[in-house]
């Protein structure tokens, strides 16, 4: 999963969240689910570095998608936009929900960020175009592993296309 989701945070994706972590190893849910613990200090130099590599591609989205935009307004900006990638529809204000939650600590991370966002060059909307379509495609990849990979997962998935489509 480290490597997963590390990819993630290299590879330009605009933010990275997971579902769970745990505080022990014993906490975890499957074998090789991250943790909040590690066992020596490259590895947990190796994992705050991705965490930070993982705001600082973020905010440089941020920065992209929503122009003239600063601190909270640009995450909240950032959050809206990359959930038009998911298949789901969100509801309005999402973005806004999740900066809402924590909304201290975002408003601490941006002005951290500005070094990466200054170097970063610009992007037009093309390039958010295509990773607007790639991202569709792996959602997609996504939903269908999870479909046939899992017992009962079929059902499960027709369960979240009709509890979507309620909202």
């Amino acid at each position: 999963h480290f490597a997963h989701l590390s990819k993630f945070a290299t590879g330009g994706f605009g933010g990275v969240m997971t579902e769970a972590a745990a505080v022990q190893a014993r906490g975890r849910i499957t074998h090789g689910d991250l943790g909040l613990w590690s066992r020596d200090a490259t590895t947990r130099r190796d994992a705050v570095a991705a965490v930070a590599t993982a705001v600082e591609t973020a905010a440089v989205w941020a920065a992209r998608l929503t122009p003239g935009a600063e601190g909270n307004a640009a995450w909240a900006g950032l959050f809206t936009r990359t959930y038009t990638v998911e298949i789901r529809p969100e509801r309005k204000g999402r973005g806004d929900a999740i900066v809402a939650t924590d909304a201290d600590r975002f408003a601490a991370l941006w002005p951290l960020t500005a070094p990466a966002r200054a170097a970063a060059r610009p992007m037009g909307w093309g390039a958010w175009r295509a990773r607007w379509w790639a991202g569709k495609a792996l959602h997609i990849g996504r939903l269908a592993k999870g479909a046939f990979t899992y017992e009962g997962g079929v059902r499960y998935l027709f369960w979240k296309i009709r509890r979507h489509r309620r909202k």
